[in-house]
């Protein structure tokens, strides 16, 4: 049997002691543009790839990218492929439990655009 080293025997080693605020700070950062959550106000999201069925103009499947990116380098930049080489068609803002009704009038928005092609037509039913 392999012994473990000392480091591995502490648990406390491996015990995360920071609040969640503290991790959004340190983790959501746009990795093209570099803006970070808190400190830059960021909205950061993620890349989705839309296929429709030609047929029916049903959705056919939705794809993310795994990476986190922001509106600028979406809308500003016009970053379409992430970190892996996967290209993506849309926007789609994640709410972090911040700025909630900014994020939820830009997801109303990315719906209807997803959804009907335009940001005006949002009519969830």
């Amino acid at each position: 049997m392999i012994p473990f080293s000392a480091v591995e025997t502490n648990p406390e080693l491996f015990v995360i002691h920071k609040t969640e605020l503290e991790m959004l700070e340190e983790e959501c950062v746009c990795f093209h543009t570099k803006l970070w959550l808190i400190k830059d106000k960021a909205l950061l999201g993620a890349g989705v790839s839309i296929t429709w069925l030609p047929r029916t103009g049903e959705i056919r499947s939705v794809t993310q990218a795994m990476d986190l990116l922001s509106l600028q380098a979406f809308m500003r930049d016009g970053l379409r492929t992430s970190l892996s080489n996967e290209k993506f068609t849309h926007f789609l803002p994640l709410y972090f439990g911040i700025e909630k009704e900014w994020t939820i009038h830009l997801v109303k928005k990315a719906l209807s655009m997803i959804s009907t092609g335009s940001t005006k037509k949002f009519n969830p039913k």
